[in-house]
């Protein structure tokens, strides 16, 4: 097995909260997963990584989870937004939508920490939500 360069509880962690969230978001409202994905405390572990480090570890794990299909930016922005706030990050939690071409709406979400922003939707659109824990 590939080593991922996070330690066996990082990466349990990475996998039970990416297996749990894929059923949660079809059955929870946004505001129940907003809390249950904002962590109360900073672990020791994650805080070593850089933001950068976390967002590749999180993108690299879902290349590979099966079970993230449909609503994948929400997804994975919260499993995004959870880890960096873990490590202690001050991350945000956007939602926004914009207008596809033949008039009808799509949502989105993107995280912002410090000077990075993290899958912002690359057409004009609507900021709904600052989701800041």
């Amino acid at each position: 097995m590939k080593r991922t360069g996070l330690s066996l509880t990082q990466r349990w962690s990475l996998w039970s909260r990416s297996v749990i969230l894929a059923d949660l978001s079809r059955r929870m409202p946004l505001q129940l997963l907003l809390k249950m994905y904002t962590p109360r405390t900073i672990s020791a572990e994650w805080s070593k990584l850089s933001k950068e480090s976390i967002v590749h570890y999180v993108d690299a794990h879902l290349r590979k989870c099966r079970r993230m299909k449909g609503r994948r930016c929400l997804r994975r922005g919260l499993l995004v937004f959870y880890f960096l706030r873990l490590a202690g990050y001050d991350a945000r939690l956007h939602f926004g939508y914009f207008v596809k071409q033949a008039g009808n709406t799509q949502t989105h979400c993107w995280n912002t920490v410090e000077n990075l922003v993290d899958d912002t939707p690359r057409q004009q659109y609507v900021e709904l939500l600052i989701w800041a824990g």
